[in-house]
C-alpha cells in the first residue's frame, strides 16, 4: 500500500528557519479567553537582554538538536481533550483506494533525547483511519509496519483500557519494557537476543475516544506514538471506526513519570496504539486485537493484559516458554498478585486484605490443581495468554473465538439475550471453556507459578461490589431492598454498615467456635481415656477436626509454596469478611442482572469532531488540512509540560445533580423501608419473648381479667452494706476513687481533644514550636483515624464508669440517696468540672501524651465505637476541620493585625492589605484595572521610526507600545519593545511595518485578573489588549499589563521613574520630591569615586 507523507522530509532545515507567528489567532493556555494576534517574530533578530522591565524576555536562537523549542503561544490545558487551535495548511496527500494513511515525522524534541534517528521507523509515526469492521481489516487491504518491513512477531501484547490514567498506564508499560531488556540479554536462546524487540509488538487498545484519560494522550505524545490534530473523523463520508497510531518509541516513562532511555537500558520497542472512536467494552476491543491486528501479525502468543497490570521481572519470558516446551498448550496464565504497597501498607484497608488472601489462596490451591487436570476455570484477563492458532476458528466459521465473541453487541448481527449478557461480564471463563472444547483438538491450559502480573485491587465498597457484580452474576432483607434500589456509588454508607454488621456476626462466630472447641478439649480429656478414642466421638471429630482441616489446608498450602506471609496479614481480615462475600456480592449480582455494563469508574464526555477528508476526482489524491511540524513540536513540548504537573488524584468525582438528587430519594425510600420492617421486626420479638416468659399471663387473663401487662413476681435480693472495718470495704473505696480519677481523665480528654480543630492542628505542625509541632502531629494522627470513632471512644468510656461508680457506692453506704448524693458529687467536682478546666488550657499537651492510651481504649471498643462512629459519619458527615472561604479568610487576617508597631510577629497594615488584595484578585475582571484605549500610547505601522519619533516614544516612558494598522486603530497586530531601540539606528529611518514586532494576546473583558496573571506567568507576553470581540479587528476597550496586575496583587500604586501619573484613569500625576528619612535612607544619593576622580551622583527619589 502506498503511503503519504505530508510534512517535509529536511526536518532540520525547516528548524533553523527564521520562526514566524502564523497569521491567525492562538488561544492561550491559561484563560480561554486570551488569543494571540499576528505578528512576524524573528528570535535571531536581536540578543537577550537583561534589562530589568515589565517586558518578557528575548531568546536566544535555538539548535533544533540541544535546546528545547521556544513557542511565543501555547494550547489550552483542559481535563477533557478538547480541538486545540493552530497554524493548519492544506496538503495534497495520496489516498489509495480510499484509505488515508499518512507518515508523520516525529517531534524534534523527542529526536532529541533518543539515539536512533535515521531509520523511517524511528523518524516517522504512522497513522491509518479505519473506516471499516475488525473482521473485514485484512480484506479491505489494511496493513501495518510489521507486514511492510516483513517481520516475524513472537509475542503480541493486547493492553486494553477504559478511562484509565497515565499511572496505571506507564506501569503497565513500563514494566513490558524492562522485560524487553531482559530477554535481549538471553543470548543463547535461539528466538531472543540482541534483537528481541523486533519480535514483540504492544498494543494499546483505547475503549472509545471520549472516554480515553486527557494525560494518557499526553504520555504517549511524549512517548512518540500519538500527535494532536492528525485523525480525522470521516473518510469520503465513511465514519472512522478506529484510529491507529504505529510507531517504535525508545523511551519509557516510570509510574512516577521519570524518563527512562538506551542510557537506562530501555529497547526499542514496538507500540500500536488503537483509539476507538466509541466505547464498546472489552471484548470489542479484543475484537480488534484478535480479528484485525494479529491476522496481519499472525504471532505465535498473544498475551492478554489490563492497564495497570505490572508483569514483575522475566515474567513475559516465562509465560512465553511452555508454549515453546510443549506443543499442546493452548493457554496459560502467570500468578495476579494484589499490589501492597510500599511495606504492605495497603493491607491496613480490610478490603485489600481480604482480596490479597483470596488471590495468594486462588494461585496456590485452584490454579495448580486445574493446571494438572487441564482445564482452568478462569485464566485472569489481567495477565494470560494464547497460542494463536489455538484460539482461531476453522474453516467453516467455527471455533473459540466466534463463541468468545457473541458477547460483543457492536456488531448488528448479534442479538443478546439478558442471560448472555450477564454471562460475558467475565468473558475469560468462556475463553477458557471453548478452548479446550475446540472440536478435533486437544489443547490444555498451563498454570506458570514463576510468572506474576500485579495489579491494583478495588480500595473502597462501591467499586468492590460493582466488579464483584461481573464475576458473580437479616438483614437479607435490607440487603435485597438495598441491592433492588440504590447504586453502590450511591449507597457506600449503607453498605460498609453492613459489611461491619456482618464482620461483628462473624466476630461473634468465631469466639463461640473457639469456646466450643475449648469445651469440648477441657471435656474430652477430663474424661479417663486415651487421645486416640477422641475421634471416635461425634461432637468432637465433627466440629475441632474440621475447624483443624480447613484452617490447616491454608497454612499447610501456603508453607509448601514457600508463601505463607498472607496467613499473618490478611487472613483475619478475610475471615471476617466472608460473610460479605457470600451474602452482599450475591445478592447484589442476582438483584442486578439487568445491568450488564463494565466500566466502575467515571468517565469524560464532550468528544469534538475531527474533520473529514475527501478525494478528489482522480479518486487517488485528497487534500487535508494538517498542522504545520513546528506546531507538532509545540503540542509535544505541550504534553510534556502538562505530565510534568501533578494530577489531582483525590479530586472528588463527577457525579450530576440528576444523579444525585436519584440517590437521595433511592437511599430515603430504602431507609424509611428499613426502618419500618425493623420497628415492626422488634415489636414482635419484644411481644413473642414476653409471652414465652410469662410475663403477659393467660389468654384468659389479658383479656377477661385485665391483667397488667407486666408481671414481676422474683423480688430483688438486697445485699446488707459492708462494714468499715473489712478488705472489701477498703477495695470498694479504692476502686471508687480510681473510677472518680479515670472518669476525669474521660471527661477531660473528650472536652480537649473534640476542641482542637484539626485545621489549627496543621497550622502548628508548620509553624508551631519544636514541643507545640510533636504533640500536634500525635494528636492529628489520633484524630484523622476517626475524629467520631474518638468520641463514641471515650463518651461510652466515661458512661461506663460513671454507671459504676453508683453500684460500687451502693454497696459501700447501703444504698439510699447517700450513694446518689456522692457520686453526683464526686462525678460533677473531680470528673467533670476539674479535669476539664485543665483540658481546656492544656488539651494539645494532654491530648499528645495519652494518644498511646486513647489509641488502645479505641480498639478495645472497637466492635461498638466503631460502628457507632459510621452512623454519626454517614449522618452527620466526617470532619476535617474548619475550612475557610475567602470572605472568612479575609476578616481572620484583619484580626491578626498588629495593634502596637512593636509586635513584630503579628501582621503590619501593608501585609493585611496585600493578603485582602490576592484573596480578591480572582473576582476581579480585568476591565476593572485596564488603561481606557484613550490613554493608550499607540503607533501605526505606517509611523517612520526616526529621531523624532524616537524622541516621542522616549518622552512617553513606556516599555511597550500597541501597534494598529493605519487604516484601523483598533486593530491591533503586535507590539514594539522599547528596548530593541537600543540596536535600532533612527537615521535609516524606515517604517514601523519593517521592525520586529512582538506578540499582542486578546483577551475578554470580564476575564480574571488572576488569570491574566498566570497567562504573563508563562513568558510570552506582559501585555494584552483587552477586546469586547478577541479575534476580531474590532472592539478594543483598552490595555493591561503586568504592572496593572501586581498593583492590584499589592494593593498599592507602583511608580517607576518614567511614571507621569499615578493614576491614568483620574489623571493623578506623580509628585517627585527629594526625600532623606528613615524609610527611604537606603535610597540616598550616594556618591562614586571613578577612576578619573569624577564624582558621580545617581539620582534621588522617596516616597510619592
Amino acid at each position: 500500500m502506498e503511503e503519504s507523507s505530508y510534512y517535509p522530509q529536511q526536518l532540520h532545515r525547516q528548524q533553523q528557519m527564521p520562526p514566524t507567528i502564523p497569521p491567525h489567532r492562538i488561544r492561550s493556555s491559561s484563560s480561554p479567553h486570551l488569543l494571540m494576534s499576528p505578528l512576524p517574530l524573528n528570535h535571531n533578530s536581536f540578543p537577550p537582554s537583561s534589562t530589568r522591565s515589565s517586558q518578557n524576555r528575548i531568546y536566544p536562537p535555538l539548535h533544533p538538536l540541544t535546546q528545547p523549542l521556544f513557542h511565543p503561544y501555547s494550547i489550552p490545558l483542559h481535563q477533557n481533550r478538547q480541538v486545540r487551535r493552530y497554524k493548519t495548511i492544506k496538503r495534497l496527500v495520496q489516498i489509495p483506494h480510499g484509505k488515508l494513511v499518512l507518515d508523520c515525522p516525529v517531534p524534534i524534541q523527542y529526536l532529541e533525547r533518543v539515539p536512533l534517528r535515521d531509520p523511517k521507523e524511528f523518524s516517522m509515526m504512522r497513522y491509518t483511519a479505519i473506516t471499516c469492521d475488525p473482521n473485514e481489516f485484512q480484506q479491505k487491504k489494511y496493513t501495518l509496519r510489521q507486514e511492510i518491513m516483513n517481520r516475524e512477531t513472537e509475542i503480541a501484547i493486547c493492553i486494553t483500557m477504559y478511562n484509565e490514567d497515565e499511572i496505571l498506564l506507564s506501569r503497565t508499560l513500563h514494566g513490558i519494557m524492562k522485560n524487553l531488556t531482559q530477554m535481549t540479554k538471553r543470548y543463547r536462546s535461539r528466538i531472543w537476543g540482541e534483537h528481541t524487540w523486533e519480535k514483540v509488538v504492544i498494543c494499546i487498545i483505547a475503549d472509545g475516544r471520549e472516554k480515553i484519560h486527557s494525560r494518557v494522550l499526553d504520555m504517549l505524545s511524549v512517548l512518540g506514538v500519538y500527535q494532536e490534530g492528525i485523525a480525522k473523523s470521516t473518510v469520503n463520508e465513511n465514519p472512522v471506526h478506529a484510529h491507529l497510531y504505529e510507531y517504535t518509541s525508545q523511551l519509557s516513562l516510570t509510574p512516577d513519570l521519570t524518563y527512562k532511555g538506551a542510557i537506562n537500558d530501555i529497547v526499542p520497542a514496538q507500540i500500536i496504539f488503537c483509539l476507538k472512536e466509541k466505547n464498546q467494552r472489552k471484548i470489542n476491543s479484543h475484537r480488534w486485537f484478535f480479528q484485525a491486528i494479529c491476522p496481519i501479525l499472525k504471532p505465535n502468543v498473544c498475551i492478554l493484559m489490563d492497564v495497570g497490570t505490572r508483569p514483575g521481572p522475566h515474567s513475559i519470558y516465562k509465560l512465553w516458554l511452555p508454549f515453546e516446551k510443549y506443543r499442546d498448550i493452548g493457554g496459560a496464565c502467570g500468578e495476579v498478585r494484589a499490589m501492597t504497597g510500599k511495606g504492605g501498607i495497603y493491607l491496613i484497608n480490610p478490603l485489600v486484605a481480604a482480596q490479597n488472601f483470596e488471590y495468594k489462596i486462588s494461585n496456590i490451591l485452584d490454579k495448580p490443581l486445574e493446571s494438572v487436570l487441564g482445564y482452568i476455570q478462569v485464566l485472569p484477563g489481567a495477565f494470560s495468554a494464547y497460542r494463536y492458532i489455538a484460539i482461531q476458528n476453522d474453516l467453516a466459521g467455527e471455533g473459540p473465538l466466534k463463541k468468545y465473541f457473541l458477547g460483543d453487541t457492536s456488531s448488528a448481527n448479534v442479538s443478546e439475550g439478558i442471560f448472555e449478557a450477564n454471562m460475558y461480564l467475565a468473558e475469560d471463563r468462556i475463553l477458557c471453556y471453548e478452548l479446550v472444547a475446540k472440536a478435533k483438538s486437544q489443547w490444555r491450559l498451563y498454570y506458570v507459578s514463576g510468572a506474576f502480573g500485579e495489579t491494583d485491587v478495588p480500595f473502597s465498597v462501591a467499586e468492590f461490589i460493582s466488579q464483584r457484580r461481573r464475576w458473580l452474576n437479616v438483614l437479607i432483607i435490607c440487603l435485597f431492598l438495598i441491592a433492588m434500589g440504590n447504586r453502590p456509588q450511591g449507597s457506600q454508607g449503607s453498605y460498609g454498615l453492613i459489611m461491619v454488621f456482618f464482620s461483628l456476626l462473624m466476630i461473634y462466630v468465631i469466639f463461640s467456635s473457639v469456646w466450643i472447641v475449648y469445651i469440648g478439649i477441657s471435656t474430652e480429656l477430663s474424661k479417663p481415656q486415651e487421645v486416640s478414642s477422641l475421634l471416635s466421638n461425634g461432637p468432637f471429630r465433627d466440629i475441632i477436626v474440621s475447624m483443624a482441616s480447613t484452617l490447616g489446608v491454608f497454612v499447610l498450602s501456603g508453607i509448601i509454596f514457600f508463601d505463607p506471609w498472607h496467613m499473618l496479614t490478611s487472613f483475619l481480615q478475610y475471615f471476617l469478611l466472608t460473610p460479605s462475600y457470600i451474602n452482599i456480592l450475591n445478592t447484589y449480582a442476582f438483584c442486578n442482572t439487568h445491568d450488564v455494563s463494565w466500566g466502575t469508574k467515571d468517565i469524560f464526555e464532550n468528544v469534538p469532531y475531527l474533520g473529514h477528508v475527501e478525494t478528489k476526482a482522480d479518486e487517488t489524491t485528497a487534500e487535508i488540512v494538517l498542522p504545520e511540524q513546528k506546531d507538532v513540536g509545540y503540542l509535544y513540548e505541550e504534553s510534556f509540560r502538562n505530565l510534568q504537573k501533578k494530577s489531582s488524584k483525590k479530586a472528588k468525582k463527577f457525579i450530576d445533580a440528576k444523579t444525585r438528587q436519584e440517590d437521595y430519594y433511592r437511599n430515603f425510600r430504602t431507609r424509611l423501608v428499613v426502618c419500618w420492617i425493623f420497628t415492626n421486626l422488634i415489636l414482635v420479638i419484644l411481644v413473642g419473648t414476653l409471652d414465652n416468659l410469662g410475663k403477659l399471663g393467660s389468654f384468659d387473663d389479658r383479656t377477661n381479667m385485665g391483667h397488667p401487662l407486666l408481671t414481676l413476681s422474683n423480688e430483688p435480693n438486697v445485699d446488707p452494706p459492708v462494714t468499715y472495718e473489712s478488705p472489701e470495704f477498703w477495695e470498694r473505696v479504692f476502686s471508687i476513687t480510681f473510677l472518680v480519677l479515670l472518669g476525669g481523665v474521660f471527661a477531660g480528654l473528650t472536652i480537649g481533644l473534640m476542641g482542637l480543630d484539626q485545621t489549627n492542628l496543621h497550622v502548628l505542625i508548620q509553624s508551631g514550636s519544636p514541643s507545640e509541632r510533636e504533640n500536634a502531629k500525635k494528636v492529628l494522627a489520633l484524630l484523622e483515624r476517626g475524629k467520631h470513632w474518638v468520641l463514641v471512644t471515650l463518651l461510652l468510656s466515661n458512661v461506663i464508669v460513671n454507671e459504676t461508680l453508683p453500684i460500687l457506692l451502693d454497696g459501700v453506704l447501703g444504698g439510699g440517696w447517700q450513694a446518689v448524693v456522692i457520686s453526683t458529687a464526686l462525678i460533677v467536682i473531680f470528673g467533670e468540672v476539674i479535669p476539664q478546666s485543665i483540658c481546656v488550657r492544656h488539651g494539645l499537651a494532654i491530648g499528645a501524651k495519652t494518644a498511646w492510651a486513647v489509641l488502645i481504649l479505641m480498639y478495645i471498643m472497637y466492635p461498638i465505637a466503631y460502628p457507632t462512629a459510621l452512623l454519626l459519619d454517614f449522618f452527620l458527615g466526617e470532619s476535617h476541620g474548619t475550612v475557610y472561604k475567602k470572605a472568612g479568610l479575609k476578616s481572620l487576617v484583619s484580626l491578626h493585625q498588629a495593634v502596637h508597631p512593636s509586635d513584630v510577629d503579628a501582621l503590619t497594615a501593608d501585609e493585611v492589605t496585600i493578603i485582602g488584595a490576592v484573596l480578591d484578585l480572582k473576582s476581579k475582571p480585568v476591565s476593572f484595572i485596564m488603561t481606557p484605549m484613550n490613554d493608550v500610547f499607540t503607533l501605526s505601522t505606517e509611523d517612520i521610526m526616526d529621531e523624532e519619533l524616537v524622541d516621542k516614544i522616549l518622552t512617553a516612558g513606556y516599555s511597550r507600545i500597541p501597534v494598529h494598522t493605519p487604516e484601523d486603530k483598533e486593530n491591533f497586530i503586535g507590539m514594539l519593545l522599547t528596548k530593541r531601540l537600543i540596536t535600532y539606528d533612527p537615521e535609516d529611518a524606515l517604517p514601523l511595518k519593517q521592525l520586529p514586532l512582538n506578540t499582542l494576546p486578546e483577551t475578554c473583558p470580564d476575564t480574571s485578573c488572576l488569570d491574566i496573571l498566570n497567562f504573563f506567568q508563562e513568558g510570552k507576553s506582559h501585555m494584552a489588549i483587552v477586546s469586547s470581540n478577541p479575534g476580531s479587528s474590532s472592539g478594543a476597550l483598552g490595555v493591561i499589563t503586568l504592572e496593572d496586575v501586581i498593583e492590584e496583587l499589592i494593593g498599592e500604586e507602583i511608580i517607576d521613574e518614567t511614571d507621569v501619573y499615578v493614576d491614568v484613569r483620574n489623571k493623578i500625576r506623580v509628585v517627585r520630591r527629594q526625600m532623606m528619612s528613615k524609610r527611604n535612607t537606603y535610597l540616598t544619593a550616594r556618591k562614586k569615586i571613578t577612576p578619573n576622580d569624577k564624582s558621580v551622583e545617581k539620582s534621588t527619589y522617596g516616597a510619592i
